[in-house]
C-alpha cells in the first residue's frame, strides 16, 4: 500500500498544469515476502479501493484502473528440490507437467472441457499450451506458499 501510494504521489507531482489526472494500471512483479498477503482473495480490490478513496477526489486525480499481480513467493525452489519431502515431490510433478506432452494434452482437455457447452463457450476461450504453462507456474507458486506454511 505504501509503495503504491508513494508512486501515485510521485506520478501526480510530475503532471503539468493542464493535466487533470492519471488513470493508472499497476503490475506488481517479482519475488516478495508479501506474496501470501497479496494473494488473499479480494486483497488487491481492497488496496485499489483505498487508493481510490485517497487519490480520486483530489485535484489532480489518480484513478487506479487495474492492479495486476505477477508476484512469486520468496522461497527458492532449488532448496526444496534438494530435499526429500512432500514439497519436493510436488515440484518434481509440476516440472514433469511442463515437459510431458501427454500430461499437457490431458490437462488442456480438462481445462477446455466446459467449452463443449455452447452457452459457456460464449464467455470463455479455449486455453492453449502457453496459458496452461502459466497456470501451472502460478499453481506451483501458490502450492509452495501453502505447503511451506507461508
Amino acid at each position: 500500500m505504501d509503495l503504491l501510494s508513494d508512486r501515485s504521489e510521485e506520478e501526480l507531482s510530475n503532471l503539468t498544469n493542464g493535466e487533470k489526472g492519471i488513470v493508472s494500471r499497476w503490475r506488481l512483479t517479482g519475488s516478495s515476502p508479501l506474496y501470501h498477503e497479496l494473494t488473499i482473495p479480494d486483497k488487491i480490490e481492497e488496496i485499489k479501493e483505498i487508493l481510490i478513496e485517497r487519490f480520486f477526489t483530489q485535484s489532480p486525480f489518480m484513478f487506479p484502473e487495474t492492479i495486476r499481480l505477477s508476484v512469486k513467493p520468496i522461497l527458492e525452489r532449488s532448496e526444496f528440490l534438494s530435499q526429500e519431502s512432500f514439497i519436493s515431490d510436488f515440484l518434481r510433478l509440476a516440472e514433469k507437467g511442463k515437459d510431458d506432452n501427454q500430461l499437457k494434452t490431458e490437462l488442456l482437455g480438462m481445462l477446455n472441457q466446459p467449452l463443449s457447452n455452447r452457452m459457456i463457450r460464449k464467455y470463455l476461450t479455449e486455453k492453449n499450451e502457453q496459458e496452461l504453462l502459466q497456470i501451472l507456474e502460478e499453481a506451483v507458486d501458490l502450492g509452495m506458499d501453502l505447503l511451506s506454511g507461508g
